[in-house]
């Protein structure tokens, strides 16, 4: 069986935890590409992840968009040098590429996706938002995700 690569936006989730419940429920790693893991939200800075997530996380740096400020088109730190991490990870089981943004179309984490399919033919597959809502209630009936709507 092949393992899967996934794809997801954090602004979509509220907690940390969240998060977590997805990566039980689809036995996979969270792959952190941003160029910055900081965040104005401390649920999602490195160090919070990190704690939350433990050996669930990985931080994909040369992965990440220079110009993450919109300072223009997606430019990878280090294309190759991330790919070969993302591909070390997809070797060892399922992987979920992970960004700030909500919008797929618009995200970098689409092009790093399409960059590894590229090379391995292996097609990403977005989480939605009900689509994570469905895999939390699914494996943790009791967990609430997205509070307040």
């Amino acid at each position: 069986m092949e393992n899967v690569l996934y794809d997801l936006g954090y602004n979509d989730f509220k907690k940390a935890e969240e998060l977590l419940q997805v990566t039980k429920a689809l036995n996979a790693v969270i792959a952190d590409i941003r160029f910055m893991p900081h965040t104005r939200n401390p649920e999602f800075s490195q160090k919070h992840l990190q704690e939350v997530l433990g050996a669930r996380y990985a931080h994909i740096q040369a992965l990440g968009n220079k110009n993450y400020r919109g300072e223009g088109a997606t430019e990878f730190a280090d294309v190759e040098k991330g790919v070969a991490e993302l591909h070390g990870l997809m070797e060892k089981g399922n992987v979920i590429v992970m960004c700030a943004c909500w919008k797929r179309s618009d995200c970098h984490r689409l092009d790093a996706a399409e960059e590894y399919q590229k090379r391995f033919g292996i097609t990403v597959t977005p989480i939605t938002k009900a689509g994570a809502r469905k895999l939390i209630e699914k494996s943790n009936p009791q967990m609430t995700l997205f509070s307040g709507e």
